[in-house]
């Protein structure tokens, strides 16, 4: 479903890692997302943000911009959500976690 949609939207105020976040990306689909909890660390400049202190404006506004991007844009858009994929793997999350733990021994 990611590969055919125009976007992926997580308009979620109180959310998680958001593992949806990187298959959206994998499957290069534009994402937008809430500018919220930790999902500017996750999406970095490749995904679309609103603010949600704007009502229904702002991402009305950003879904009308993505669904209207240029094949050129669509095609940036998907390329900066490949390379942000290249800074998560689930051998860098092991050894992340393990160095937590290590330490709280």
């Amino acid at each position: 479903m990611y590969s055919n949609a125009l976007c992926y939207a997580f308009p979620s105020l109180s959310e998680g890692f958001g593992l949806p976040i990187l298959e959206a990306f994998s499957c290069g689909c534009p994402v937008l997302l809430s500018n919220k909890t930790c999902f500017p660390e996750i999406g970095g400049d490749a995904a679309f943000y609103f603010n949600e202190h704007n009502g229904h404006s702002d991402i009305s506004e950003k879904l009308d911009y993505i669904f209207n991007m240029t094949e050129g844009e669509r095609l940036k858009t998907k390329d900066k959500g490949y390379e942000r994929l290249t800074q998560f793997s689930w051998e860098k999350s092991a050894t992340e976690y393990a160095q937590v733990y290590k330490s709280l021994l």
